[in-house]
């Protein structure tokens, strides 16, 4: 229409043997700034089909996004409106107005790549959401698969940006995780995760089943910077075991809780080392080589034997200890600090002329150094009633005194 302006679409269809799209809208250049008002509706299509359609100016960032990110799968609709002024569509223009522009794709089957360097997720169901300025990817169902034998569900997915005006702007993640915890242990053990994670779990030395909500924080920019995102995961294991996890011992729990952000990450329950019930919490900083261990248990004489302080030929009895140590995450001596209460035990032959009885006050400090086949016992200290002992002794792994200081 010359005199006002404007190119009329009253309805337009076209396609191939790879899609079908129809077309209905106008174009306004009465104003001197061409206004889009398109509607676009398409049909059955793939999503390298979906990608040669979506327009180039069209939330750009999102669009680069599910370009670089969305691998292959089926797209079952996709409808694209706008009503605004071509300028504000641009990346470079003014912000889109909140009813400039409506995107929604919904397809099943899909392939993602969320972070370059990890298992995609496969056989996912996924929605994109365009309103305004603000986008959503929602993520109904997936697998993440590490190796044929190892599998882990991914649900509840959205990827949303509040806003995506601007040159990086902040986008926000969140999921849920299920699956068996050595395929998440091999997870943690890739090159894109292993500097980060520090996990204390082999993939081949740990079973368990895991519930994790996982949430992110990055910008949306194509070259992630290393540590602009910030995430916190809460992940609860049923049925935890783990070899070498602690003290060089089997760790297993019914249930155990993990914490993770970009500090470190926290696990706590109640656990059994290497049978030995006890509280354990288990911090590892990042950057730190070595995690940090607190235990709390009250050791008989099975259970110290059990842990390497085997000393039943002097010391009989239960004894309520707290273990605070460092672990080292390669190989190394782990070295812990224990507090040790006596007073239930009889001691006997442990120093000459000295036996005490059950029941008596006694209290024992000392550093245990943990290496192969040895435990050696630094700054040791007993107090009795008339007994005061200093020193340090070596104990080996069938619980003989090999040198006494």
């Amino acid at each position: 229409d010359p005199d006002k302006q404007r190119i009329e679409i009253e309805q337009g269809e076209f396609g191939n043997g790879d899609l079908g799209l129809l077309v209905s809208g106008h174009v306004d250049l009465a104003n001197g700034e061409p206004r889009l008002a398109i509607g676009v509706a398409g049909s059955r299509m793939s999503v390298a089909a979906m990608k040669r359609l979506w327009p180039a100016f069209l939330s750009p960032k999102v669009r680069a996004w599910v370009e670089d990110h969305l691998i292959s799968g089926t797209v079952e609709r996709i409808v694209i409106a706008t009503n605004a002024e071509l300028v504000t569509l641009r990346s470079s223009g003014p912000p889109i107005p909140e009813n400039g522009l409506a995107i929604e794709i919904n397809g099943t089957g899909a392939e993602i790549r969320p972070v370059v360097g990890l298992p995609p997720i496969r056989d996912a169901d996924v929605s994109v959401r365009i309103s305004g300025r603000t986008a959503t990817v929602n993520i109904g169902r997936g697998n993440i698969e590490l190796s044929p034998s190892r599998k882990l569900a991914i649900t509840n997915g959205v990827f949303e940006v509040p806003d995506t005006y601007g040159q990086a702007p902040p986008a926000q993640v969140r999921f849920r995780i299920d699956g068996p915890l050595p395929a998440a242990a091999e997870l943690l053990a890739t090159e894109r995760l292993r500097a980060y994670s520090g996990s204390p779990v082999e993939p081949s030395t740990s079973r368990g089943t895991l519930s994790a909500q996982i949430a992110l924080g990055l910008p949306l920019q194509s070259d992630l910077p290393a540590g602009s995102a910030l995430y916190s995961i809460n992940i609860d294991v049923a049925n935890f075991a783990a070899d070498r996890m602690v003290m060089g011992q089997k760790v297993e729990a019914a249930n155990l809780r993990v914490t993770a952000n970009n500090q470190g990450y926290h696990i706590r329950g109640d656990v059994k080392i290497n049978g030995v019930p006890a509280a354990l919490d288990y911090r590892k900083p990042r950057g730190d080589g070595d995690a940090e261990v607190r235990v709390r248990a009250t050791l008989d004489d099975a259970a110290r034997a059990k842990l390497g302080f085997d000393l039943r030929a002097f010391i009989n009895g239960p004894v309520p200890v707290k273990i605070d140590g460092r672990v080292p995450m390669s190989e190394g001596e782990g070295r812990f600090t224990v507090e040790a209460d006596l007073t239930q035990t009889r001691i006997d032959k442990l120093l000459p002329g000295w036996l005490k009885p059950a029941g008596r006050p006694a209290r024992a400090t000392f550093v245990a150094i943990n290496r192969p086949h040895l435990t050696r016992i630094e700054d040791l200290a007993i107090e009795s009633q008339g007994v005061s002992v200093k020193g340090s002794v070596e104990v080996n792994d069938l619980g003989e005194i090999v040198m006494p200081d």
